[in-house]
């Protein structure tokens, strides 16, 4: 079922992010994490590596993910750095130059 979920997400999502904490990943989650690049890959999908507290280097079984520009929270989830990081990788677009949207002007009568 799981990866029935994957294969049906690939097709709908146009980036993806991939998280890696301290306790590191089992082999099963390795598989799916590779089988799920490879549908990115041939999709042409964005992935992002995502580090959690406590990591500091994406896992040495995933090499190709190390790769790839990555995401890094060093003490919290709440970081604004990594955050803005994450959205830019996700929508493509750099948080700090986003355009604000203004309210229109009234028209006086």
């Amino acid at each position: 079922m799981y990866p029935d979920a994957i294969q049906s997400a690939v097709l709908k999502v146009r980036s993806a992010a991939v998280f890696f904490g301290p306790d590191g990943s089992g082999r099963w989650q390795v598989l799916e994490i590779r089988s799920f690049m490879e549908r990115c890959v041939m999709s042409g999908i964005p992935v992002i590596p995502v580090l959690l507290p406590g990591l500091r280097e994406v896992p040495q079984q995933l090499p190709f993910m190390r790769e790839l520009h990555h995401v890094t929270f060093k003490h919290t989830v709440f970081e604004e750095s990594p955050m803005r990081q994450l959205l830019w990788g996700i929508t493509g677009i750099n948080p700090e130059h986003r355009q604000q949207r203004r309210a229109p002007k009234r028209r006086e009568l």
